[in-house]
């Protein structure tokens, strides 16, 4: 009997174990103020009993007292020890033998102070070895149970042969045996209250294991739910949660694909076609599972299916699918089954039903999204600003009529977008659109590009061409930042703005050309007059409809449109979003590049974070990387390479090309071999990117 309630221990999972262990600990606990209590208030009242009624001498009542104190010290000692957490499995061992010490010493000497002695084996404290025999039970450990038998044998024997040596008493084998009988009988008769005590505790500690089980269940299916994730991968979690709570060897749903009567299966394990039909749905809804499975006759694995439970999934009051598990073997508990199997399909019913708003709100937010780009933007400008819509509307009243118009704003700002929309309102909107930067041409070379030259009008005019005003006959002609064109050629500009005729360089016909033009700077012109390096008439013609194009800094309002015009117009269709603390990080920066930087730095975004998410961390590590790198001297180093090279003697071009094969090759294994990242590295389309790797002949 021993063996069966303490081997129960060793077959439990590690959990219990520890359970048991403080159990242990407890017992110990306990035992120490049962002892306590015996020593303080049962051992006192014997002796005082037994001295008024003469059993003990009174010349030995210092050495009753004197023993009774160092018994109740020791005692108190053992218990402050396991009041203050300190308890090892011998500990139990040592006070089992301290308590059968203890109690021996106190037959023996007793058995002296009696005026009449009748040996140790008949004092009534002899009762107290049968309670040393119940507490090593309690302890939950078949060895203290074992020890304290053998031991408590052994000093009973012992004490027999005591009561022959010195009392000479003579040795009464029925009576050694009552008394080993005895205290055997109560040892293990206590062992079947602590295996009813032990099972009682595993039992319930199984049932709140359980419930602990299906609490976890519970709630990482509701994470699962919260975090949006894909449908069928939270259905499945769903199944396998349910599978292995209830201890089914199969579990899956069925769903109708649409209003049609076919059904799509979420399973973890391969099913029989048996298994996905859809009269399984209607029989679940109808409680009639378990006699289809018997009329069926379904087997499983080569085995007939033993047990077929599930329940329907029903939204929005109408049945979507069900629920299903099926077990091999039957299980003899499954009172909580089918509530438990509820269960789980209610949170399968709110999966489906939150994936299908979701996906209802993202139509709806992507319509919302398309009808608030409309609103927001104005021929290709997007803003909603206030700032913004007073430069829309002084787009639409100056588009109409053919007066030169000044743009005017910081570099990035969007003034090249400002000039197109001009064109595409007016009347010439039918007509070429020329641009032309004149801070990307060398001086000597812009009159030609801007009025053409004839044929030898200096070297390498091998032929006749024609200028870019010419090019924008009937139609506009953009110079974007005038305010770097050489001041001798802004009177030749000043003349076509007067007469709308021109010369060829190097040609003497005078040509005429209906040409309305646009012009965009980013520098402070009224200075530049001052210091002498801008003509103040040509400023008045040009300056006849300023329009100014505000930094970002100041219209920041207009930056979650930005960044979703942007991320739609460089994504290739995929769709990317923004965490809120992302969004508010952009809305934050300083932007001294304007649209311009903040177009450039989600394109580094896109490229390098490869996320559907981005998140505020995402953005500033790209972030922080781009102002290392313009923290870096790199026109100082640039400029002394260039000059080392030059007095050594070289051709520009093949330097160029040198320069440029080098930049395409570390961009080409920073982005891993793809073209796609290494054209965004390099701010070139992937075609341009194509055609430089065959002309240098790079193998990626």
């Amino acid at each position: 009997m021993a063996s069966e309630v303490f081997t129960v221990a060793a077959q439990e999972q590690t959990p219990i174990d520890d359970l048991f262990e403080a159990e242990r600990r407890s017992g110990e606990v306990l035992i120490s103020r049962l002892r306590l209590v015996i020593l303080l208030g049962f051992v006192p009242v014997l002796y005082l009993v037994r001295f008024f009624t003469g059993y003990i001498s009174l010349m030995y009542i210092p050495l009753v007292i004197g023993k009774w104190i160092i018994m109740c010290a020791v005692a108190y000692l053992i218990y402050h020890m396991l009041q203050q957490g300190y308890y090892r499995r011998f500990i139990g061992y040592c006070t089992i033998s301290l308590d059968l010490a203890c109690i021996t010493i106190s037959v023996i000497t007793l058995s002296f102070y009696k005026n009449m002695p009748t040996g140790a084996m008949n004092d009534p404290v002899f009762v107290l070895y049968y309670l040393v025999g119940i507490s090593s039970v309690l302890r939950y450990n078949y060895g203290y149970v074992v020890f304290s038998i053998a031991t408590g044998i052994a000093i009973i024997a012992s004490l027999s042969a005591f009561d022959m040596h010195f009392f000479h008493i003579p040795l009464d084998s029925a009576f050694l045996i009552d008394r080993i009988a005895a205290y055997v009988f109560f040892t293990l008769m206590s062992i079947s209250f602590a295996k009813l005590i032990k099972e009682s505790i595993v039992r319930g500690y199984n049932i709140m294991e359980r419930h602990l089980r299906v609490i976890d269940a519970v709630l990482d299916i509701g994470r699962k739910i919260a975090s949006h994730d894909e449908l069928n991968r939270t259905l499945k979690n769903i199944t396998v949660k349910a599978r292995d709570l209830l201890q089914y060897d199969v579990c899956w749903i069925l769903l109708y694909d649409g209003s049609s009567w076919q059904v799509s299966v979420v399973a973890e394990d391969e099913l029989p076609e048996a298994f996905k039909d859809p009269e399984l749905i209607r029989a679940a809804d109808a409680g009639t599972l378990p006699a289809m499975a018997k009329k069926a006759g379904l087997q499983m694995r080569g085995k007939a299916v033993a047990e077929l439970a599930g329940t329907a999934i029903a939204t929005s009051g109408v049945i979507t699918g069900a629920l299903l598990a099926v077990r091999l073997h039957a299980r003899p508990d499954q009172t909580s089954d089918h509530t438990l199997l509820d269960m789980f399909a209610e949170h399968a019913a709110i999966c489906i039903e939150n994936s299908r708003l979701l996906q209802q709100i993202k139509k709806q937010t992507v319509y919302l999204h398309k009808q608030l780009d409309d609103l927001s933007s104005f021929e290709e400008i997007v803003g909603s600003s206030a700032l913004m819509r007073q430069v829309f509307a002084l787009i639409a009243k100056v588009a109409p009529t053919n007066m030169p118009v000044l743009i005017l704003g910081e570099s990035g700002t969007g003034k090249e977008l400002v000039a197109q929309a001009i064109h595409n309102l007016s009347r010439r909107k039918n007509g070429p659109f020329i641009k032309i930067n004149c801070a990307a041409i060398p001086s000597e070379l812009l009159e030609s590009e801007l009025f053409g030259h004839e044929k030898g009008a200096f070297t390498g005019a091998n032929r006749a061409r024609k200028g870019r005003f010419e090019l924008a006959d009937g139609g506009t002609i953009f110079l974007d930042e005038i305010g770097d064109m050489d001041v001798g050629l802004q009177g030749k500009l000043l003349r076509i703005l007067q007469g709308q005729e021109f010369e060829r360089v190097g040609g003497e016909m005078t040509r005429r050309v209906d040409v309305r033009l646009i012009t965009a700077t980013n520098q402070n012109l009224a200075d530049m007059i001052a210091r002498g390096a801008f003509r103040e008439d040509l400023f008045y013609r040009i300056n006849t409809l300023p329009i100014r194009m505000p930094p970002l800094r100041e219209r920041k309002e207009d930056i979650p449109l930005l960044v979703r015009h942007f991320l739609n117009k460089h994504a290739n269709g995929t769709p990317i979003e923004l965490t809120r603390s992302a969004m508010e990080y952009l809305t934050q920066k300083e932007w001294k590049g304007n649209v311009r930087e903040l177009e450039n730095l989600l394109k580094r975004i896109i490229v390098i974070t490869e996320k559907d998410i981005v998140t505020e961390d995402d953005i500033r590590a790209v972030d922080i990387q781009d102002k290392a790198i313009a923290a870096r001297d790199y026109p100082a180093v640039i400029k002394e390479h260039i000059s080392q090279i030059v007095k050594n003697s070289c051709t520009v071009s093949t330097e160029m090309e040198r320069i440029e094969r080098e930049f395409i090759s570390e961009a080409l294994r920073l982005a891993g071999g793809n073209l796609r990242k290494a054209a965004a590295y390099l701010g070139m389309p992937k075609s341009t990117l194509f055609n430089k790797l065959n002309k240098f002949e790079i193998k990626t």
